[in-house]
């Protein structure tokens, strides 16, 4: 049977996710050329390997056989590799998912230039949303995973982590602040409140939040839930903010860089009683490699104070 170990990966990973069109975008693939590569398997098995279910993609009795046998493969080949390629001391082979953070970007970043020069260096960096940051370090794609969430949705985090035997650290637990156009009326306001932001429309990431870990506001959900942008790149948030001022968004912070060039201010909402948690993540009784140390220690010493006007 001719298969190579990347069509054993991407069987293994549709098997994982249950869905083709998940698996091709974790690999930067076209559903329909991930769709030929898993039917190009079928045929060297000589028989299917999935079927379609109102769950998604479910294995077959042999598909089930296939994949243990792919898995042990899999980890022989990767264990194979760690042994005959660079030593620790010359490579970097990394991959890390986040929540957008342009302060966590900068340490990361920094720590890379810090590497820049090992013999082997890859490296994966991953900016999404928390429920996919938490689903990265669980499947081994990323060593070391920063997300942040709303207070309110603390409790599901808490419980996933733990149920799937992740380890966690704090490294940060602050009232959001406000970011907003220097055109926005909120921003010639000189004390902010609550009640001020009922007429304007909130930005928020899309994909932060699901039915089991709803946003909640504190205290103005009606006034809000009604007049929202759902986006999902920093960028779009950034460009929305300058161009409409009659928008604002809930955020950790910008870089200053940032603030200039797009016109815009971060201002704190005194009776806003909703903070943001980050957290630091990573699979629990396994030892972390150096740089994965390094990133942690860095990320939980991060200076969170941000320039707010008023």
């Amino acid at each position: 049977m001719d298969v190579t170990l990347n069509a054993l990966r991407y069987v293994v990973e549709v098997a994982r996710t249950r869905s083709i069109s998940k698996a091709a975008r974790n690999f930067y693939f076209s559903q329909p050329h991930l769709s030929n590569i898993i039917r190009s398997v079928e045929r060297e098995v000589g028989m299917p390997l999935f079927c379609r279910s109102s769950k998604g993609m479910e294995l077959t009795e042999t598909g089930k056989k296939f994949v243990a046998q792919a898995q042990k493969i899999l980890k022989e080949a990767e264990a194979l590799d760690e042994a005959f390629s660079a030593s620790p001391a010359k490579c970097v082979h990394f991959g890390i998912s986040m929540t957008r953070s342009y302060q966590v970007l900068r340490v990361i970043t920094d720590v890379l230039n810090e590497n820049d020069a090992k013999e082997r260096f890859e490296v994966a960096i991953r900016e999404t949303n928390p429920f996919q940051v938490l689903e990265d370090v669980r499947a081994g794609t990323s060593q070391l995973g920063v997300l942040h969430f709303y207070d309110t949705q603390e409790k599901y985090f808490i419980h996933y982590m733990t149920a799937f035997g992740l380890a966690h650290s704090s490294n940060y637990r602050r009232r959001f602040l406000l970011a907003m156009s220097v055109d926005s009326p909120l921003a010639r306001a000189p004390v902010l409140q609550s009640r001020m932001l009922r007429d304007k429309i909130l930005l928020t990431y899309g994909d932060y939040e699901s039915p089991i870990a709803p946003y909640r506001f504190g205290g103005f959900e009606d006034g809000i839930s009604s007049r929202r942008i759902s986006v999902y790149e920093r960028s779009t948030l950034t460009d929305v903010l300058s161009r409409c001022p009659n928008t604002y968004a809930l955020v950790t912070g910008f870089h200053p860089h940032t603030l200039q060039q797009y016109g815009l201010i971060l201002r704190s909402c005194a009776d806003l009683s909703l903070y943001n948690v980050g957290c630091v993540v990573y699979p629990e009784n396994t030892e972390m490699g150096p740089l994965a140390c390094t990133l942690r220690q860095r990320i939980q010493a991060i200076d969170w104070t941000e320039r707010v006007s008023g």
